[in-house]
């Protein structure tokens, strides 16, 4: 793996570890949205609470939410893109090593593999999806390409 790709690479696996809590959190969002817009009372009396700034809490969930959409759906879409490049059961190996947490011997437990299997299968389903362009074209955290080393 060269740099460019270690930094992609460290990239995903930072959206991976992030991607359960993001999605989570956006639905805690959507609820809030939904629940302002059934009971505008509450709103106002948030708004009153806090003397007027609730307009730049508004602005900065608004900014948040969609970092958050974007981020989850680039690790989506890469996500699902595995399974044509790598298959669903590797796909499905590394889902639970990086977004899930797990350790290579717990994922090889679930999967009923050994460790030194899913060491070897990691390696080589991440070259895989290098040479197939799964992952050469994400762009994560700043969303461009000039901060990746030539």
């Amino acid at each position: 793996m060269d740099e460019k790709q270690a930094l992609i690479w460290e990239r995903f696996t930072d959206s991976c570890r992030i991607y359960l809590g993001e999605k989570k959190l956006l639905a805690k969002m959507e609820e809030r949205r939904l629940d302002d817009l059934a009971h505008p009372e509450k709103v106002k009396e948030r708004i009153r609470r806090r003397r007027g700034y609730f307009h730049k809490d508004i602005l900065e969930d608004e900014e948040l939410r969609k970092f958050m959409e974007d981020d989850t759906a680039e690790t989506e879409r890469v996500l699902n893109a595995m399974v044509e490049s790598i298959g669903e059961r590797q796909r499905d190996i590394l889902y639970a090593m990086y977004v899930e947490g797990k350790s290579q011997e717990e994922a090889g437990q679930q999967f009923g593999l050994t460790r030194r299997q899913v060491q070897y299968g990691e390696k080589k389903w991440i070259r895989y999806l290098f040479e197939d362009g799964i992952l050469n074209e994400a762009v994560y955290e700043t969303g461009k390409t000039e901060d990746l080393p030539e």
